[in-house]
Parts: structure tokens; C-alpha cells; sequence
């Protein structure tokens, strides 16, 4: 109930910083909104504070100290070895800093996500996914090629295999070798594609 609460208080600070809202949601209210969130926040564990105080800061256009507060919550919640928590903070701090146009410091992050020992593949998915984006999207085809290979070597290898994501990954490899004038690669992984079917 918190959590949603939270939740709630979070998403009308976001909207407040556009135009039309804004002048709705006058300062004294804003301030109102963030006083009750951080009574809210006060029976929480500190990291998950910490998060949540870096979640508002970012939507209130605060990106240096919401920095802070995210890493400083990644820092405790390593020390206490919750594995899915560390992965959430540096999933979000790496998005943060793609969102600012800052992907070079996004990398590590990313990097970091895949070492961390989470049940759901797919998390682990998610940032090799990211990583081979990125990679290509600077024009490292050697980088981002390790990363499609590693993230499809998780699709494949998972138990119960997801075809429609196999399918969108394979279709994307079409288009990477296609960009870098790799017409034999591109066309085993149209195949592969089409055999999904």
C-alpha cells in the first residue's frame, strides 16, 4: 500500500513539470506533495529510500542529485547482497544516463547488471541487449556483436525458449550485419528468422 502510494505521489510530481499542470499544482503544493512522500518514505529500509528520494529528485528535473541518492542506495544494497535490488538500481541508473544522453557512463552499469546473479535470465537479457545498442549505435561492430551473440546465447539456452523475442532478435541481426556490409551473416539470421515461423 506504501509502495503504490508512493507510486501515486511520484507520477503527480512528474506530471507537475509539464506547462498545463504546473499551473494547477501551485509550489506550495508541490512542496505539500514532496513533505508527504518522505513521511511515507520514513518506515522504509534506507536504500529503498534512498532509491525512491533519487527516483523523485529525477523526475523533478534534478538529475546530479538524483545520481547521488541512486548510488548511494546501490552501495548499501550491495553491502547487504540483495541481488535484485542491486540489478533495479543499476538498471535505473544506467537509463537515467541514456536519458541524459550520457550512454559512456551508462556502459558500466550495464556491464555490472550482467555479473549479478538474478533468477530471470531475461533481466540479464535486457542489459546485453542495451550494451549491443549502444555498441552499435557508436559504431563498434566487434563490441556490439559479442553482445547479440551473449544475449542470444541466453534466449536460446533458456527452458522455455520465447520465439516471438527470438524472432525480433534474429531480424534485428539482419539489420546489424546489413549495416556493416556482412551480407552472409545477415542472411543466415533471415533464415534462422523465417524457420521460427
Amino acid at each position: 500500500m506504501v509502495s503504490l502510494r508512493i507510486f501515486l505521489i511520484t507520477m503527480i510530481v512528474v506530471i507537475s513539470v509539464t506547462p498545463i499542470l504546473a499551473q494547477r499544482l501551485t509550489p506550495e503544493k508541490k512542496k505539500e506533495l514532496a513533505q508527504e512522500m518522505e513521511k511515507d518514505l520514513e518506515g522504509m529500509p534506507l536504500a529503498e529510500r534512498l532509491y525512491n528520494q533519487g527516483i523523485m529528485l529525477y523526475s523533478q528535473e534534478k538529475p546530479a542529485e538524483a545520481f547521488q541518492k541512486l548510488k548511494e542506495a546501490l552501495t548499501i544494497a550491495k553491502k547487504e547482497g540483495n541481488n535484485l535490488f542491486t540489478f533495479k538500481l543499476m538498471s535505473c541508473i544506467a537509463d537515467f544516463y541514456s536519458d541524459q544522453s550520457q550512454e559512456d557512463e551508462s556502459i558500466p552499469y550495464l556491464k555490472d547488471m550482467i555479473k549479478v546473479e538474478v533468477t530471470d535470465s531475461y533481466l540479464v537479457y535486457d542489459a546485453m541487449s542495451k550494451l549491443a545498442n549502444l555498441y552499435w549505435k557508436k559504431g563498434d561492430f566487434y563490441q556490439s556483436e559479442s553482445y547479440f551473440i551473449q544475449y542470444l546465447g541466453v534466449l536460446e539456452k533458456s527452458p522455455k525458449p520465447d520465439n516471438s523475442r527470438l524472432k525480433l532478435t534474429y531480424e534485428r541481426l539482419v539489420k546489424f550485419y546489413r549495416e556493416f556490409s556482412r551480407e552472409d551473416k545477415a542472411k543466415e539470421f533471415e533464415e534462422r528468422a523465417k524457420n521460427l515461423l
